[in-house]
Parts: C-alpha cells; structure tokens; sequence
C-alpha cells in the first residue's frame, strides 16, 4: 500500500513519524525514513511535478539501523519494492 511522503522545508523540519523529503540550498534532494534516515538523491533523477511532489527514479535504497527501505517514490506517494 502507497504511504504519502511529506514534503518540508529543511532539516530541522523533519517528523520522524513520516518519510519526508526536501530541497537544501545547494539544490541537492533528501529523503527521510523513519528509523532508518536520511540519504540524498544525487545519483537518482528527481522530478519536481507543479503540485510541489517528487518522483524518483531508478528505484531508492536506503539502509539504517535497524530497517532497510527499497521502493520508489511516485508524484510524492512511496511503495515498496
């Protein structure tokens, strides 16, 4: 099932209850996952769509303690791999 990621507006906006993403000054894309942090984007394609969501490809991979996250994020709506 799709879980909507929130977009904010740096770092110290994060809700570690949500997967959250965000634009730093230097224009590089973050993404969040709750107990498992934060990773960017940079060797991924970030798409900005006109309602202010993302979509990522290929597919993310993140790694933390004590989860792993697999998936790909869509118009801002995240699904497992």
């Amino acid at each position: 099932m799709p879980e909507r990621a929130k977009r904010i507006g740096g770092f110290g906006e994060l809700d570690d209850k949500a997967i959250c993403y965000w634009r730093t000054p230097e224009g590089v894309w973050m993404l969040y996952f709750p107990m498992c942090g934060a990773g960017n984007l940079a060797r991924h394609t970030v798409t900005e769509h006109e309602d202010g969501t993302i979509s990522v490809s290929p597919s993310i991979k993140v790694t933390g303690h004590p989860l792993e996250r697999h998936g790909f994020l869509v118009r801002g709506e995240w699904n497992d791999a």
